[in-house]
């Protein structure tokens, strides 16, 4: 096994604790009173525990895992996870949160309840983090203490420096970001990982990418690196000597000079914090057969009775459904006010209503509510039509490309967004997206109808063979985006 350098390790680590803004600490500041803070990115916390604001943090985003305690709070959720009423439940007087973290819808909807919001730079370089350091420490009225924390930091810069001056190696490192099995990334220009490398006089074992791009074997063992920077593992994730075993099942992992042969072989990795919070035989018997197909027409089959009732009890019970999920969620709100609001609403009644719960129960609660009816029964047509066509309860759109056709729709506009002509973006505004995800699927609908009546009539067989022939092609059109998407268009 390849020794490990004790200093390129060192070096990591401090600049790992550097880049976090130095020791959290617990002690509120004498210059502003006690706050109920929420805050989304790991960054943006850290920063704040670093200027003594740790307690007055009430909730915060998944990867936010330092300091230690952070993980006991209530989560906000990742990214696009992210909704309004979870964090209006928590009644915070201010949000932190880097910049393009947060859905800009979402930040309107917080906005309204008016609670303060700030949207802080996202720190890929020291530079940055100094930046990131100020911004805070003006929110929360520390600015001493965030140029004591600065020059703090610049000290224990320097002492890197002065420590990798000496150090003429520049080891290959590769970042690979992992998501889970089959899902795994690398780092490539402009990234977090590829500064941090810099920073650590190492070099990036990968050239001409930007951002994260899939990983594959070939890309693995060309790249050839020294040490393997391991993300996304998270103090819950795996550690040791299994993360060992889990890169090694990396393809063209074990091709590498980081894996050495023979037995008691090791990886060189390190598990960062970066994301994370916690048959049996069927034979042909006689009259199986015939059970099967009275088992299936038994099973399509209701009773006249049942068939008059079945409309309205459904009917009945989607009013309940909705009446009752107009009171449940993170923001509690009763049947009388639910009714005291409507009535409010419509110029019926003149009554004090709180306006958090006006702005959940108009905006956020109700629209969704009916979204999610409407997008319910037109699946549930969609899936009739499919399943009386092929004549089959277990079928889905997936069969005929209809998945992968919506799903590539989606990607041109999330990754080629900014080539689509522009009135059509200011047209469709927000709902650019679902209108290209549904043209997509709409467009594969039409491709395999086409295909299947080649022969002048349509044939059952050529659908589903014409459906896998355009889901493969939607998912290497979605390979072929990602490869070129970006950081930000992964997350999207």
């Amino acid at each position: 096994m390849k020794k490990r350098n004790p200093l390129f390790i060192s070096c990591l680590i401090v600049i790992n604790t550097v880049l976090a803004g130095s020791t959290p600490g617990n002690v509120h500041s004498s210059e502003t009173a006690k706050r109920k803070i929420i805050t989304a990115g790991s960054a943006v916390t850290e920063v704040v525990c670093a200027l003594g604001h740790c307690d007055d943090i009430i909730a915060t985003d998944r990867t936010s895992v330092y300091p230690h305690k952070m993980q006991a709070l209530p989560s906000i959720g990742y990214r696009n996870g992210i909704n309004a009423e979870n964090i209006i439940a928590q009644a915070p007087d201010l949000i932190l949160a880097e910049t393009g973290y947060v859905r800009d819808e979402i930040i309107d909807q917080l906005e309204a309840t008016k609670i303060e919001f700030h949207a802080l730079i996202a720190p890929l370089s020291f530079d940055d983090t100094r930046t990131l350091i100020r911004q805070v420490a003006k929110i929360l009225n520390v600015v001493p203490k965030g140029e004591q924390l600065i020059k703090s930091m610049e000290a224990d810069w320097q002492a890197i420096e002065n420590s990798l001056a000496g150090i003429a190696a520049k080891p290959k490192l590769l970042f690979i970001l992992s998501r889970g099995p089959g899902a795994q990334m690398i780092a490539g220009e402009e990234t977090f990982a590829l500064n941090l490398f810099k920073m650590a006089s190492a070099q990036n074992a990968v050239t001409g990418l930007t951002g994260y791009k899939p990983l594959n074997a070939e890309a693995l063992i060309n790249a050839n690196p020294d040490y393997v920077v391991f993300g996304g593992g998270g103090p819950h994730g795996p550690s040791g000597s299994a993360i060992n075993q889990e890169a090694l099942k990396i393809p063209g992992m074990a091709q590498t000079t980081v894996c050495l042969p023979g037995p008691g072989y090791d990886v060189k990795l390190w598990a960062s914090s970066y994301a994370g919070r916690k048959g049996t035989g069927r034979g042909n018997t006689p009259g199986s057969e015939k059970r099967t197909q009275q088992a299936m027409i038994g099973s399509s089959i209701v009773k006249k009775n049942s068939k008059t009732l079945a409309v309205p009890t459904m009917l009945v019970l989607l009013i309940v459904v909705f009446i009752f999920s107009l009171g449940i969620g993170a923001v509690r709100i009763s049947g009388t006010e639910i009714i005291s609001l409507f009535l409010h609403k419509m110029g019926l009644m003149n009554v004090a209503v709180e306006e958090v719960k006006a702005i959940v129960l108009y905006d956020i609660r109700l629209p969704r509510i009916i979204q999610t009816t409407l997008i319910g029964a037109a699946l549930g047509a969609s899936g009739a039509a499919l399943q009386g066509i092929f004549r089959n309860p277990l079928v889905e759109p997936g069969l005929i490309g209809i998945s992968a056709g919506a799903a590539g729709g989606a990607v041109m506009v999330i990754i080629f967004g900014g080539f689509i002509y522009q009135p059509v973006r200011d047209l469709l505004g927000m709902y650019l997206l679902p209108v290209f995800a549904f043209g997509g699927g709409l467009a594969a609908t039409f491709a395999v109808y086409y295909i299947a009546k080649s022969v002048h009539k349509t044939n059952v067989t050529l659908l589903i063979l014409a459906g896998v022939a355009v889901t493969a092609l939607g998912q290497a059109f979605i390979g072929l985006a990602i490869f070129y998407a970006d950081d930000t268009q992964i997350r999207t």
